[in-house]
């Protein structure tokens, strides 16, 4: 018993391993493209490109778990199935700063974060366990406090890009 319980640790931390490399190339990615774009803007492009490619990888799992977590997609089910796309064209977007008026992309970014991490406080009063599926299928984790902060911060870096 005490070596499932260590196994199940060690691999949880390797999940962590995981998602701080891809976090750390994301926030690498934004600083060096930066000149090209606001930081705040490199940043979500990265993150949306990253975690949209990732969303794919595991297209069958994530468009399975996203409506037990994404207000929208749970009144709205194609939407699941359409979001990992939706990612990849805001992280487009944001690098490219393509013609769409930054405040509707804002907006449009701002109401997306904002449908998970409404979903994810709702779930987590529930007290009962769910995969998060913002990487698809390439790091297998809990919704958890990461999940919350991920989504905060791409609602503060949206506020920045507005302000900025």
């Amino acid at each position: 018993m005490q070596h499932e319980h260590h196994e199940h640790r060690s691999n949880r931390t390797n999940e962590y391993i995981k998602l701080f490399i891809i976090l750390g190339i994301v926030i690498l990615l934004g600083y060096l493209t930066r000149d090209f774009t606001s930081l705040a803007d490199s940043l979500m492009a990265w993150f949306f490109l990253i975690f949209g490619s990732f969303k794919l990888l595991g297209y069958k799992m994530f468009t399975a778990t996203f409506p037990d977590y994404d207000l929208i997609s749970k009144f709205f089910p194609p939407y699941a199935k359409f979001y990992p796309f939706l990612e990849i064209i805001f992280g487009f977007f944001f690098l490219g700063q393509l013609a769409l008026p930054s405040s509707l992309l804002i907006a449009l970014v701002i109401i997306t974060q904002a449908s998970t991490l409404f979903g994810i406080l709702r779930l987590k009063s529930k007290m009962r366990q769910y995969e998060c599926a913002c990487l698809g299928s390439v790091v297998k984790l809990p919704l958890s406090t990461i999940s919350l902060l991920e989504n905060i911060s791409m609602i503060i870096l949206a506020i920045l890009s507005l302000t900025l």
